[in-house]
């Protein structure tokens, strides 16, 4: 009995962590970026010269 309820608090402890890492992924995607580096558009190809 008290293995299974090892196992079970390992997982609780496993998927909490999970969560949290989730969480502050999310939350550094919603940051907004600095207004000095803009976004390049969808689809954009980059030349020989911008890649410096």
């Amino acid at each position: 009995m008290n293995d299974i309820l090892a196992d079970q608090n390992d997982i609780n402890e496993s998927t909490r962590a999970q969560l949290d890492a989730i969480s502050t992924a999310l939350a550094e995607l919603q940051a907004k970026r600095p207004a000095d580096k803009p976004r390049r558009p969808i689809g954009f190809i980059q030349t020989e010269e911008e890649e410096t």
